[in-house]
């Protein structure tokens, strides 16, 4: 699957340049669509295997459902070309389908990753603030989305897989930050629940976090993801608000 995509960004590359002639791309094209077809047939094999753990298996037909018209349209784009010339108006009709079909396969691979990681990730005991300082401190992207953060000085602990919660926290910020651009985050024990929280509203220390591009099944996938972990995302109706929480554990 990362080699189709792979596949997909080089010539989306290619396609770009001005220093690549209409005969190396034409070479390439009956690569990529061979590459495209069996894709979505091999997410879904992989999907169908993780969905045997998960609570809830209706983000799984959801993401399928999100990644088949790109490609469908790709694949159609591909053969339509690999017929005619590559000209200079080819190039253009074809580079935007790529574009397209290439961010959205990105997207999807990610939440696919998301759940994979939740159900076969080496699970360790963390305690929730050092996960969350793991998510601030990973290398800032430009679009890194800028929150203010505040630990409970005595953080509570859960046993996870600490990539894919890394991950449920920054669609967490994402999707609050489509409400609020900066939001505020809290970290540790509400109640009987040890997580990390997101809401509107500044307080804390200044610190940020990588986006997440999101789909329509991202904050399903997510909880799906978490439920896997013994956990729970939230998200508010109006989207303001989002959290991934765990049941205290008796020793917290």
């Amino acid at each position: 699957m990362r080699d189709a995509l792979s596949a997909v960004r080089n010539l989306e590359q290619l396609l770009r340049s001005i220093n690549v002639g209409p005969k190396a791309i034409g070479k390439v094209l009956p690569d990529v669509h061979a590459a495209c077809r069996p894709f979505v047939s091999e997410v879904r094999e992989l999907l169908d295997a993780v969905g045997k753990h998960l609570d809830d298996t209706g983000c799984i037909h959801s993401l399928v459902d999100h990644m088949t018209p790109p490609v469908a349209e790709l694949e159609r784009a591909l053969g339509v070309a690999m017929k005619k010339t590559m000209n200079a108006k080819g190039r253009l009709e074809l580079e935007p389908v790529v574009s397209k079909a290439a961010d959205e396969l990105e997207t999807a691979l990610d939440v696919v990753g998301l759940l994979e990681e939740s159900v076969a990730g080496r699970d360790l005991t963390v305690a929730i603030s050092e996960i969350a300082r793991e998510c601030f401190e990973a290398p800032s992207e430009e679009n890194a989305i800028g929150v203010t953060a505040t630990f409970e000085p005595t953080s509570c602990e859960v046993t996870v897989a600490p990539r894919a919660v890394i991950r449920l926290m920054r669609t967490c910020v994402s999707l609050v930050a489509e409400k609020s651009p900066n939001p505020s985050v809290f970290v540790g024990k509400r109640g009987s629940k040890c997580g990390f929280w997101v809401e509107p509203g500044a307080g804390g220390d200044s610190a940020s976090v990588n986006p997440v591009p999101l789909i329509a099944s991202s904050a399903a996938c997510a909880d799906a993801a978490a439920r896997a972990m013994g956990g729970r995302i939230e998200v508010s109706e109006d989207g303001s608000t989002a959290s991934v929480t765990w049941p205290l554990s008796t020793d917290s």
